[in-house]
């Protein structure tokens, strides 16, 4: 499905009304409460004065006048916020609220602080996301800077409202009910602790770009002749070789220079990819197109901008998740998320741009029709080893033997041959671990074919030439990877099986067992067992066990040191609703482990449940609820 690259009314609202208002609502409310708090408490001193100077009856009329003018004029706020030594004597006299005007205003400051820097940060945010679409280098300065900057408004954004959320959670109920909460206040001071440590802890701590490749490296005696050819494009290109050649069996190719880990052993410098599977399907000048493709990436600049960017955005994502992990920080994650938004565009059109220069030096160092089928085949290719790995995610049954790269040979010419009428094929963009593409018929656009005449060569045309044939043992190679890769895919389908079935058969049943087996608890001192298996819990003590199916609700509470378990299920006779409570912490096993343990195994039966649910509906409608789609 092709790539939204505008804003929709609602994805506008969320990146751009949301981020403002979260991100000034607390300073705003904070700045109005305050100075409504200090108001209020210059009216109280006000009135006490007011009343003694009442009842003073050595003061005379116009002298009394005098002292309320004065008093009218200049509150008892602005007194002792004063260093005016004339004054002295009278911030004596309302040393009791000094606490409280110091309070109110520095968390008026504080409110200040936030708003401006807000607003600014706004500003600032609008220009530098301009710069970007400029150029690659402006859009590295521009997110090289910026996140320098962003960082300090964030730090002071989240310090500030931090502060401002601990001194509400007194003052709002103290001011207002005349009482105050110290639960509250102790929950809003520990949440502000957490949120400004995890926040400096996610500037300082470091970061690991190294990025692990399934494959193997292909050194120059077992792939000489792909190495001489890419020698030569390189050189047509004016560039240096790469420094190393990965084969895999993704479907993709791309280029990295970004420090990669093979097999445990990270290798720095320009890397290649390339795909032993699509090297199959792919005709030599089909798959010429594609590496002179990767090569004018290298001439381009793009990946040394790239290593240079990754870093940066992989920072500032670890960021985003840290201020969205406190609720004291989330509005400041919005404001955060807004920028990244908005850079994402920037980064997407030329990161797109890039595509279209590579495809166009691709197109002229081969041909348009070479670069055209190569796209169209990695795009059928990639839809069609989808399919074959979701029709097979979705069986209900421990497979074996998966055998993925025989189902796909055998099928992918009958697939390929009726995409040739899939016009929804020109929307699809192939997958890329560091860029975004553009769609299919845009790229077959720009280089001058249709997609009716890309589809139609792509699959009529055979391949008796491929580079899969000239890399020595490509097979072997290809089929360890294949090897590791099903193995995985097994085991992660098959741990997966539990959580999409209530077992109604032997074998099912030896599955779900298999990885949610019977686990008791033994009593401390009574001699009582808490028993859990996949469908039910039960205390030795209990007339009849407590079944999943039956279960409402599970809530577990901490009280006087023990912490205390609440069922709420159906009986099984009536279906009225019943309480049991379950005193956890006088097991054997800690109290922690028994709640991780009893979640999840009802988590199971849940998940399992929702599963089944879906695929009723789905057959009730008249879909394949096993089609994987």
């Amino acid at each position: 499905m092709e790539q939204e690259t505008g804003f929709s009314r609602m994805s506008f609202f969320k990146s751009f009304c949301v981020p403002v208002v979260l991100i000034f609502l607390i300073p705003s409310f904070s700045l109005w409460f305050f100075h409504h708090a200090q108001n209020k408490t210059d009216r109280e001193i006000f009135e006490a004065i007011e009343s003694e100077i009442a009842q003073d009856a050595e003061l005379s009329q116009e002298e009394k006048d005098d002292y309320l003018r004065f008093f009218r004029e200049t509150p008892a706020s602005v007194i002792m916020a004063s260093d005016n030594p004339e004054w002295a004597e009278l911030r004596q006299t309302f040393s009791k609220a000094r606490i409280r005007y110091t309070t109110f205003r520095w968390m008026i400051r504080f409110s200040i602080y936030c708003l401006v820097t807000g607003a600014g940060a706004f500003i600032f945010v609008g220009l530098s996301v301009l710069l970007s679409f400029s150029s690659q280098l402006m859009q590295y300065w521009s997110l090289s800077i910026g996140w320098q900057i962003l960082k300090l408004i964030s730090v002071i954004q989240v310090v500030c409202q931090s502060a401002l959320c601990v001194a509400l959670s007194y003052w709002i109920t103290a001011l207002w009910a005349e009482r105050y909460f110290p639960k509250l206040v102790l929950l809003a001071g520990i949440g502000a602790i957490c949120a400004v440590g995890m926040m400096i802890w996610a500037i300082i701590k470091p970061l690991h770009p190294d990025s692990e490749i399934e494959g193997r490296l292909l050194d120059e005696f077992e792939a000489a002749k792909l190495w001489s050819q890419i020698q030569e494009l390189c050189g047509r290109l004016g560039l240096q070789k790469p420094d190393q050649i990965v084969a895999g069996i993704d479907d993709n190719f791309f280029v990295t220079e970004h420090p990669v880990t093979v097999q445990g052993v990270t290798h720095t410098g320009r890397t290649l990819f390339v795909s032993l599977a699509l090297l199959k399907i792919l005709s030599m000048q089909e798959a010429n197109a594609v590496l002179a493709h990767e090569m004018a990436h290298f001439s381009g600049a793009d990946t040394i901008y790239s290593k240079k960017i990754s870093p940066l955005m992989s920072r500032y994502g670890e960021y985003l998740g840290t201020l969205y992990a406190n609720v004291i920080s989330r509005p400041v994650f919005y404001f955060m998320l807004f920028f990244w938004s908005m850079y994402q565009l920037s980064l997407n059109r030329l990161s797109r741009h890039r595509e279209f220069r590579a495809d166009a030096i691709a197109a002229e160092l081969t041909s348009p029709q070479a670069m055209a089928r190569s796209l169209v085949k990695i795009i059928i290719y990639s839809n069609y080893r989808h399919q074959v790995q979701s029709e097979l995610f979705a069986q209900e049954h421990a497979v074996e033997s998966m055998n993925i790269i025989s189902r796909i040979e055998a099928g992918f010419n009958e697939f390929a041959r009726a995409c040739v009428q899939d016009q929804h094929l020109g929307g699809e963009v192939p997958s890329h671990p560091f860029d975004s593409h553009p769609p299919l018929k845009q790229r077959l656009d720009a280089v001058g074919m249709s997609l009716g005449e890309a589809l139609n060569a792509a699959v009529l045309d055979p391949v008796f030439d491929s580079w899969h044939s000239q890399i020595n043992n490509a097979d072997q190679i290809e089929a360890e990877q294949w090897a590791h890769f099903e193995e995985e895919f097994r085991k992660y389908h098959e741990a997966t099986l539990p959580y999409r079935m209530a077992p109604s058969n032997e074998q099912e049943r030896e599955i779900v067992v298999r990885y949610f087996p019977e686990v008791s608890f033994k009593h401390k001192k009574e001699n009582l067992e808490l028993i859990l298996d996949y469908e039910k819990l039960r205390l030795t003590e209990w007339a009849e066990p407590i079944h999943f199916s039956a279960v409402v609700n599970m809530i577990a509470e901490e009280s006087f040191g023990s912490v205390y378990v609440t069922i709420l299920h159906q009986k099984p006779i009536d279906d009225s609703a019943k309480k049991t409570k379950l005193n956890i912490s006088k097991f054997e096993t800690a109290a922690k482990e028994i709640w991780e343990i009893m979640q999840k195994y009802y988590g199971r039966h849940m998940v399992a449940k929702e599963w089944l649910q879906q695929k009723a509906s789905e057959e009730a409608n008249g879909a394949d609820p096993n089609s994987g789609s």
